[in-house]
């Protein structure tokens, strides 16, 4: 049960009126019933020059959705893959806001990210922005400006958490607009993001 997601297009900070696209995610299994859990901002990076835009003025987002209600698309896919499991996750309403969190490498249970291809897709439609970036478990860099930690995988009730923190995140279309992804309340937190019903 294969998720293949597409990436989405957009302009990056004072492109135009332009609509960013949602993401477009095929999945070959049956309609996934997951619900996800998780409140963030994106924010200014304090390396950036982008208080002209406003950026500070974001405001939080918060998804508390089961897949399909109101449009949401939640999707939390965590296969073995050998003696690993590789997890996928997407948390979205489209064309406002959303994550999704790829190529995350963890032990059956979770525990630290390894491999070399985790990305994050953040979209942000307060300013037209769909942000891309690789992560790792270590704090934030410009090389690597995502962090995914914590990573707890439940394999009986199929309940899956990790964090997300990312500093110096760049617009898909490389603009150089860097942005944060962190928690609503401080800009030092770990986005908290929980999944019921992910497929294992």
């Amino acid at each position: 049960m294969a998720l293949v997601i597409v990436g989405l297009g957009a302009s990056g900070c004072g492109g135009g009126s332009d609509t960013p696209d949602a993401r477009i995610t095929r999945d070959t299994g049956p309609a996934s019933t997951a619900h996800v859990v998780a409140a963030w901002r994106v924010r200014c990076d304090e390396l950036g020059d982008c208080m002209a835009a406003g950026s500070m003025g974001n405001p939080a987002r918060m998804l508390d959705v089961t897949n399909g209600e109101g449009g949401a698309l939640v999707e939390c896919e965590a296969p073995l893959v050998g003696s690993d499991r590789q997890l996928s996750v997407r948390l979205e309403q489209p064309t406002q806001f959303g994550i999704a969190i790829g190529g995350v490498v963890t032990s059956p249970t979770g525990g630290r990210v390894s491999g070399n291809a985790c990305s994050v897709d953040v979209l942000e439609s307060n300013e037209m922005l769909s942000l891309r970036g690789p992560c790792g478990p270590n704090p934030p860099t410009v090389d690597t400006p995502c962090q995914v930690q914590r990573v707890i995988i439940d394999e009986t009730t199929r309940a899956v958490s990790l964090e997300l923190r990312c500093t110096s995140l760049d617009t898909v279309d490389g603009t150089g607009l860097v942005r944060e992804v962190t928690d609503p309340d401080t800009a030092a937190g770990f986005v908290e993001i929980a999944f019921t019903d992910c497929r294992l």
